[in-house]
Parts: structure tokens; sequence; C-alpha cells
């Protein structure tokens, strides 16, 4: 007879999933009930919001509320050293990451099974068997897993998240899964939107043309993870070839349940003005989505320029207006909190704006060109 445990979370900043998880030691077979062997099986919840984008077994995509495909994510585990010793090792010492997939379908009214490549079961000691779990995704070829530490490039297209570490043991009120004892994911990226429209007619045909691309400056790096995660300074960000990192690409698609590529060169649309013949008028900016880009956080001292290329106005390079709070305080760009830049083109310029949209929401930032 097998367990299933299911659990639903509902969250604007995180994906929660719930791993039980166990040990496969030799010294260790798995938990008897009625004298069957059972295998501890994970589910995972939603939270309320649209889907994710992304291939087969999910490896890179804006991970939103929700998703369409699997996704692959890993675990490290910890064990109680011994009946006498109740201590744990450190994450340094673990040989290798546990890899486990993620299964599609998940909605706020139902979960779905996160099964492992290498089935784990709880300790069967009586006394210290409780076993530490901390997760990560992607779990993709291309990361690292080193003495406790999780290396993840930040390229744009990738969607970084982390969990708390959890405590649990094979008895049904400990047990991974039960009330407190659930894996949040959250986001450890920053998420960039980027829209754009032209003021008038005269900035297309005079001026600009064609959107050809969009680069963030400097901004590859890796995510380097120290287990578990959850102290200062244990999350950190190298940038690529420091202290001149290299640019980013941002990704040509929607950054919404769709994945759907965006077409480039790409027409700018041009703002409207209407007569609503009451002596008012109606404006409509028409700005359409054009990418996205999946950025380490930068804070408040930071800065983030981006090169914008057009089919007649060549390389223009604008930095990004930082967004601010009610007290005008400069906030940076947070990890977990998505942002619309809005790119307006002008014959004098381009103007950004910024607001925080879908993970937490937030205001605008335009740009005018």
């Amino acid at each position: 007879m097998k367990t299933f445990v299911r659990s639903i979370v509902l969250s604007f900043v995180a994906v929660s999933a719930i791993a039980l998880t166990g040990c496969s030691k030799k010294d260790d077979v798995p938990v008897e009930i009625d004298g069957q062997l059972v295998e501890i099986l994970p589910s995972g919840g939603s939270f309320k919001g649209g889907v994710v984008s992304q291939s087969s077994v999910a490896s890179r995509a804006v991970i939103d509320a929700g998703h369409t495909r699997d996704l692959k994510v890993a675990f490290a585990r910890i064990d109680q050293k011994s009946e006498t010793d109740a201590t744990y090792p450190a994450y340094s010492t673990v040989a290798a990451a546990l890899p486990a997939t993620w299964t599609k379908g998940f909605t706020a009214a139902n979960a779905t099974a996160i099964s492992f490549d290498v089935p784990q079961y709880y300790l069967t000691r009586v006394t210290n068997n409780n076993t530490k779990l901390v997760g990560w995704y992607p779990h993709l070829t291309a990361n690292t897993f080193s003495s406790g530490e999780v290396s993840i490039a930040v390229d744009g297209a990738n969607d970084i998240m982390l969990t708390q570490e959890l405590e649990g043991n094979k008895d049904a009120a400990t047990a991974f899964g039960v009330t407190g004892k659930i894996f949040n994911f959250k986001h450890k990226l920053a998420l960039l939107k980027f829209r754009v429209y032209a003021k008038d007619s005269a900035a297309v045909k005079n001026g600009y043309g064609k959107l050809k691309a969009i680069t963030l400056k400097k901004q590859l790096a890796t995510c380097k993870i120290v287990l578990p995660g959850d102290q200062a300074g244990q999350v950190t960000f190298d940038y690529a070839a420091a202290p001149d990192p290299e640019d980013m690409d941002m990704v040509k698609k929607a950054a919404d349940s769709t994945d759907k590529a965006i077409t480039y060169p790409l027409e700018l649309p041009v703002l409207t003005v209407t007569d609503n013949g009451d002596g008012t008028s109606t404006t409509k900016k028409n700005d359409v989505e054009c990418g996205y880009a999946l950025i380490a956080p930068v804070d408040a001292s930071g800065k983030v320029s981006v090169a914008i290329e057009t089919e007649l106005g060549g390389t223009k390079e604008v930095d990004l207006t930082l967004p601010k709070d009610a007290s005008s305080n400069v906030l940076g760009f947070e990890a977990g909190k998505a942002y619309n830049i809005v790119l307006c083109f002008t014959t004098t310029g381009i103007d950004p704006t910024a607001t925080i949209t879908e993970w937490i929401k937030a205001d605008d930032i335009e740009i005018e060109l």
C-alpha cells in the first residue's frame, strides 16, 4: 500500500511543493505498514494565476502561477548521524543532488506528484530518525552541485527558485507534507517584461523603423547557493568575466502560458488619441510585448542599461529607471518581483518606465526614447 499526501498552497510569490522523502541507505530499509514496504511519494500544490511557458520537461522558462509541463527540480538531503548522535552532517558532505520531477497539471484545486528519480525513504530507526531537505529549481545538466554549493547560470531565460530547509521523519504528525512541512519554491531572480510603442508615426518613419533587438548590458551571471541558502551571504551572484561582465540577450518570447515566439523585426505600434466629441479625448499607448529577461536582483545603488537596436536608428543605449516606493525611495529590481518595462520611442529619444506585475504587483517603468 502506498501513501500519498495532497496539499494545496496559494501564493503570488512562490511556487509551493510538498516533498516526502527518505533514506536509501543499506542500513535503513523503507518503513513498513501492515507488512508492506511503503515508498514515500511527494506531491505539489499550485499558486493562483497563469501557467508556465516551457517545453516537455521544463528546464527553462518563467515559472508563474501553475504549469502545463513537468518541472525538473532537485533536493539535497542530510540525516541525523545515528541513534546516539542527533547532530547532522554539513551539506558540504552530500555527494550528489536528488533529481525529481514535479508532474504537470497542478491547479489551485488539485495537487500533483513530485517523484524522485531514485526512490527515497524515511529512516526506520526509533530515535534520531530525522531528515533535513532543501530543494531548488531548475535541475539542469549544466548546473553544478559540489561541496554543498549549487551553481546555476543566469542567462535571461532560466528561472531560479529555492526552498526553505525542512525537517521531517516517518511519524505521521512530523512527516513532510503536513502543516508546517511544505516546501515553498521562492524566486531568486527579478523578471523584466519588455513592451514597446511609438509616440507618433514620425518616430517610426523617420527615426527608428522596426525593432530588431534588445540587449541587457553586463548582466550574465552565475547564481551560487551555499545550502541551505537561508543565511545572509548564502545566495550570491557572480558576474561573468568580472569586472567586465558579458551582455545578456532579451528572450524574444511571451512571458506567459503560451511561450509564443515574438516575430522580429517587430513593428512599433503608434500611440493614438481619439476625440470623444465632448471636449475630451482618449489616449491609448497600444504598447505590445516584445520579450523578457530574468536577471539577478539589482539594489538601489545599482544600474541596468539596455542596448536597443532598430532598423533606422541603429543601436541606442539607455538606463532603466529603478522603481521607487511611495516616499520616492529607490528600491531597485527585487527578487520575486516582475516588472513591466515600457519603452516609448519618440523623435527625441527612448523613455523607459516600469511597473511590477504578476509575481508581486508594482509600478510600471516607462522610458521615452
